[in-house]
């Protein structure tokens, strides 16, 4: 804190007396002030070579780390990606398979439906616009072409037995080894 320092009185001392001197004589009172009320708005400043350096230090740590861990958490990210489609899946098709044991679901057209886009998102291969005759043609797998026409027989024929059950069940075993396959993949790059 700083004081402003000003000289009134000059004091000359001697050993018997002492004499004062007035240096800045008394103004008048009868000086008048100007009023000056008004807003004025006053510029912030901002300081921006601590912002642009802020900056481009967030810029070298986010790059830093891109090129440090960048392939372990992209490898992270499709993991979990994976697993909360294939949780998501699995929760809709046992309630949609259970409501066809219980006789609450009468359409098993709608639960091949959710199978194909399922096998579509973790495969990019277009299983909804296929036939089950081309899926089977595409993927050369037997157990998977016994129960795709069973499935087919029930849809168009209106044929509804065991099987039926056997071959929804294989479809999510099927899905679930391909979910394995896939997260495998992603592992190993």
């Amino acid at each position: 804190m700083f004081f402003l320092r000003l000289t009134v009185y000059r004091f000359f001392a001697q050993k018997d007396s002492v004499h004062l001197i007035e240096l800045i004589p008394l103004a008048s009172d009868t000086l008048a002030l100007k009023n000056n009320t008004g807003f004025r708005e006053v510029s912030i400043d901002f300081n921006y070579p601590y912002i642009l350096a802020g900056l481009i230090g967030v810029l070298v740590v986010v790059l830093g780390t891109y090129f440090l861990f960048g392939k372990i958490i992209q490898e992270k990210y499709q993991l979990y990606k994976l697993k909360k489609a294939y949780k998501r899946f699995t929760k809709k098709y046992v309630k949609q398979l259970d409501d066809l044991i219980n006789n609450k679901h009468h359409n098993p057209e709608e639960i091949l439906i959710h199978w194909k886009k399922y096998m579509e998102d973790l495969e990019n291969r277009p299983y909804t616009k296929q036939t089950s005759k081309e899926i089977v043609l595409n993927t050369q797998n037997e157990p998977l072409k016994i129960s795709l026409r069973s499935i087919d027989r029930s849809i168009y024929g209106n044929f509804r037995d065991q099987d039926l059950i056997h071959s929804f069940q294989f479809l999510s075993e099927y899905s679930e080894d391909r979910y394995n396959k896939k997260v495998q993949e992603v592992i190993h790059g």
